[in-house]
């Protein structure tokens, strides 16, 4: 579940840089995705026919707990509840299928980037932690 966790934490950034003035009345895809996750209308109607939930496309959408809770359950629908990050963000991308598909792998690389980023940051942080307290 943790990589579910952080492929959605990945995925927000990607899609609105993980700042709060993003949150709200986003849309993109030509108007098809909203939210600060860019949640689509059919993402939605999966995880209310799997889960029997009443998730309201795009209201619920640019909630921005709601939707990361649709995005953790469209992914472990989707991708169950053991796979990579890297797969759980392709799925995010690119559907059911997502994974295997050629056109999620610079959505991929994005999320990679910014993982990458995100452990420099923090290997940094720790770094300059340890050398203040000596």
């Amino acid at each position: 579940m943790q990589n579910i966790l952080a492929a959605i934490a990945l995925c927000l950034w990607v899609e609105s840089h993980s700042t709060p003035d993003n949150y709200n009345n986003i849309y993109g895809d030509n108007g098809h995705a909203a939210g600060c996750l860019q949640i689509h209308a059919g993402a939605i109607a999966d995880v209310n026919r799997k889960y029997h939930t009443t998730y309201v496309w795009p209201q619920d959408a640019m909630k921005p707990e709601t939707a990361q809770l649709i995005a953790f359950n469209y992914l472990l629908m989707w991708g169950g509840p053991v796979n990579s990050v890297e797969n759980y963000c392709r799925i995010f991308n690119g559907g059911p299928q997502g994974a295997t598909h050629l056109s999620t792998r610079n959505y991929w690389q994005r999320c990679k980037a910014r993982r990458k980023e995100l452990i420099h940051n923090n290997l940094t942080k720790k770094h300059n932690e340890n050398k203040a307290r000596n």
